[in-house]
């Protein structure tokens, strides 16, 4: 695959994280959304450096780390107010890799469990997680009452997270 579109591949997988823990780092939306402009620029600039097969997440965060430490030292000379320093900066990025690699392990064991779960209750987490409809569209077209699909989807959102919290137990485990 060419670097480019290996890049992208790379890139558009982990955006989500990287714009979260951009989040984590950066106390306003606009300037999160900024500073993602100059990460993923950075990010392809040096994507000859990035080693295949390993953690393009992790590999980006070092770059969001800098950029957001970047990002508050220009804010301290700008602005008296109190900001992050680097040590706490540097802290919460810390705390916040480690609970984007559990949030991550958690979304693969749900879809785990979700592939164990009988059809009739796959079409109706499908209906309304995935395809963001309402309890009234999804029990129209599964052909059942309004109360009966409330009461389905909370017994199965106690099943899948009780199935998530077993497959996380067994593999903390190993």
């Amino acid at each position: 695959m060419p670097a480019d579109s290996q890049f992208l591949a790379l890139f558009q997988a982990n955006r989500g994280r990287i714009y979260a823990y951009l989040l984590a780092l950066v106390p306003h939306l606009d300037d999160a959304d900024d500073l993602l402009q100059e990460v993923s620029v950075r990010l392809w600039q040096n994507f000859h450096r990035f080693n295949d097969g390993t953690d393009f997440g992790a590999w980006s965060f070092s770059f969001v780390r800098y950029a957001a430490m970047n990002y508050h030292r220009r804010k301290r000379r700008l602005d008296r107010r109190v900001t992050f320093n680097d040590e706490l900066l540097c802290a919460i990025a810390h705390r916040v890799t480690h609970a984007s690699w559990r949030l991550d392990d958690r979304q693969e064991s749900l879809k785990s469990c979700v592939k164990k779960l009988p059809e009739r209750a796959r079409i109706l987490i499908d209906g309304y997680y995935m395809r963001g409809g309402t309890m009234k569209s999804v029990a129209r077209e599964a052909g059942r009452s309004v109360p009966t699909v409330t009461k389905a989807l909370s017994r199965i959102r106690g099943l899948l997270a009780a199935c998530v919290e077993r497959n996380l137990a067994s593999e903390s485990q190993l």
